[in-house]
Formats: structure tokens, sequence, C-alpha cells
């Protein structure tokens, strides 16, 4: 919609509203719509104002939509993708022609979908991100992180509670012989897992944040894989064992990065292991986070 939209205020821009009708309007349409109609269309300064102004406020949906859908997008841009959204809505909303309760409406719409796809997981992503350390929560979505990471450190890792919420604590205060050290902070990193293992391999902490940061932000990349593996484990192919089409599948995952690589997409992650991209029960740490936070 974004895109159709743009195109059409390009081709304003290149044949002008009186010409524009032939670019934009068929044959058939022409004798369907009444003269008044089109020429409200095609020549109203209002109307391609408000045209405008959709794009201004569907675009930033467009984008995040974009990313989030991405082979390489991780967990922690979910809860930016809705706090970006929220903002230029916004702010683009003052100059919009709708009533108030139409704004109000919007907004809520945004509020609803928001509810419906973040979950706790998702904060505890924003809080492990160092780049952000969970600048886009409140002090209930804080709470509420904490106590994600502290579920999946007990019953996934068999991590102490008290050692994660010491460094947890010393992670966000930026304090302490792990996290005290500034010059680190001030290093420029573009993804959050290489940050973690890289420099803290060492702490428990970590040891919580990379299981969390490697998840994908969507679905959409693993019904990829699911087609990619298809191809690999055909009818024709159809005696490969589980675990050979799982390292054929891994050699095809990496393969296709290194080539993006190569194309001067340096930002990407990597697979260190085979391990790294066997299938993991996220969902159910998921399910016991949002449990624990109904209760």
């Amino acid at each position: 919609l974004v895109q159709l939209f743009h195109r059409l205020l390009e081709q304003l821009t290149v044949f002008g509203a009186v010409n524009l009708q032939g670019v934009a309007v068929s044959q058939e349409a022409t004798q369907m719509i009444d003269k008044n109609v089109k020429q409200w269309i095609l020549d109203d300064e209002v109307f391609w104002a408000q045209i405008s102004n959709v794009i201004n406020i569907f675009e930033p949906i467009g984008k995040w939509l974009k990313i989030v859908k991405g082979d390489y997008s991780t967990i922690h841009f979910a809860v930016k993708a809705f706090c970006d959204i929220r903002r230029v809505i916004q702010n683009n909303l003052a100059l919009s022609s709708l009533d108030d309760k139409e704004k109000s409406e919007l907004l809520e719409f945004v509020d609803k979908r928001e509810k419906f796809a973040i979950k706790p997981i998702h904060y505890a992503a924003e809080l492990l991100n160092p780049k952000s350390q969970g600048s886009e929560l409140d002090e209930t979505q804080i709470l509420s992180a904490i106590e994600c990471i502290l579920n999946i450190s007990k019953n996934k890792l068999n991590i102490k509670e008290q050692e994660i919420i010491d460094e947890i604590a010393d992670y966000r205060c930026r304090s302490g012989k792990l996290f005290g050290n500034n010059f680190i902070w001030k290093s420029s990193f573009d993804n959050p897992v290489s940050w973690w293992k890289g420099l803290y391999s060492s702490s428990s902490l970590s040891q919580v944040a990379s299981r969390i940061l490697m998840m994908p932000a969507s679905s959409a990349a693993t019904e990829r894989s699911f087609s990619v593996y298809s191809h690999i484990h055909s009818k024709k192919r159809n005696r490969l064992t589980n675990d050979r089409a799982a390292k054929l599948l891994y050699v095809s995952h990496n393969e296709n990065l290194l080539k993006k690589i190569g194309n001067g997409n340096r930002s990407i992650f990597i697979s260190d292991t085979i391990e790294d991209f066997e299938e993991v029960d996220w969902q159910e740490d998921v399910i016991e986070c949002d449990a624990d936070d109904s209760d």
C-alpha cells in the first residue's frame, strides 16, 4: 500500500495532475467514474496531502514488517518496532485530517496489537540488548523481563537465581568486575549475541542472553527454512537421516550468509556451530514466562 501511494505521488510529480488521468485511470474506469469525481481526485490538493499523510503514518509499519520478517532479524527488534511505530503515528496524526475519535481508534489498535504480539520474552530481549539496555521499557515491563530471565536461567540452565540477579544489577548499572569497564560500552557492535559471547562468555547472564537473543523476531524465516529443507530432503532423497539433513541445511544456511557478506553486508550473524542452528524449544520458554506473568 505504501509503495503504491509512493508511485502515485511520483507519477503526479512527473506527469502533473492534468496528465495523470491517462496513467492512473484506465479507459474502462474513465467511462464508469463521473467527471467531477475524477477531477476531484486528480486535481484536489487536499486529496494529495491526505495521501502523503497516509504514507507518513503507514511507512514505519511497512519498514518494520520488512525487517522482522527478514532471515536475520532477532527478537530484540520487536519492542523497538512497536515503540517506533507508535512515535511516528502520534507525530503524524497531528497533521492528519482524521477526527479525534478516528485518531483514538488508530492508537488503540496499535496498543491492542502490541499487547497481542509482545510477551515477557520480548521485554527480556530488549533489556539484554546492550545498545538499549531496556530504554524502551517502563518499570513494570522491566520487572516482567527480569522475571522471565530468572525463569529461563532456573528451569533451563540450572543457574542460581541470586547469581543472575547480581549480574543483572551490575549489567544495568554498568558496574562490577564484568560490566564496569567503560571502554566496552563505548565500543561499536552490531550483533548483541556477539557482544555477549565475545566479551562476557564467562558470565552466567551471558548464557541466558545468548539463548534469548538468538531467537528470531518472527516465524517468517523459519517458514522459509522449511521450504529449503523440502528441497534437501526431497522424494528423491528420502533416505537421508535427520542428522544428515540437518547438517546439509546448516551448510546451505551459512553458504547464503557468506554470499551476502561477499556482497558487502558484514553485519550478519553466522552460526558458530551446528548446535546454534539446531532446533531449540523456544516456545516452551515463552509459555513458561507467560504463565508466570499471569500469576
